[in-house]
């Protein structure tokens, strides 16, 4: 079970299962997908809200064997590939995380759908949009102007 001490995701990483029902059937008219988001928290040591954005996704239908697929995928914002490139120039500071470049929009608090699109929210950064198919990082919404930062810094409203 989550706490405040151990994350949801706490040492899973980007994986996938296919669920086994163990009991009972499962819903023959479910559509959909259900998504859970959260920091993607692998190593002890330092606050869990300081992680980058970590996406489950659980499909509501059965596959033709009979097993619910769930996947979780990390949100690869263009953050995301800048700190696998070049670590060293990111430091966390208790919840958050910063650069040169300015405070990291770590895209682990909230989840939107909107038609065919789903947003990923930051309680201190500006939103972006994921596909809810693949998971994969879309865009960053809106334009910098549109957008006021809570922290100071350039990264995570440009990039």
């Amino acid at each position: 079970m989550a706490t405040l001490t151990q994350n949801l995701f706490y040492g899973v990483g980007e994986n996938q299962w296919d669920l086994t029902l163990t009991q009972g059937a499962w819903p023959t008219d479910a559509e959909g997908a259900v998504f859970i988001i959260g920091p993607d928290k692998r190593r002890p040591g330092g606050h869990w809200f300081s992680e980058s954005g970590m996406v489950l996704k659980i499909e509501c239908a059965p596959t033709s064997a009979g097993k619910i697929r769930a996947r979780t995928r990390r949100i690869h914002t263009p953050v995301e590939q800048l700190k696998e490139r070049f670590p060293a120039l990111f430091k966390k500071f208790f919840v958050m995380e910063a650069s040169p470049f300015g405070f990291t929009n770590m895209a682990n608090t909230n989840l939107q759908p909107m038609g065919e699109r789903l947003f990923v929210g930051y309680d201190v950064g500006r939103p972006l949009a994921i596909d809810p198919e693949t998971l994969d990082f879309v865009t960053r919404v809106a334009s910098n102007g549109q957008w006021e930062q809570c922290l100071p810094g350039r990264l995570a409203p440009l990039l």
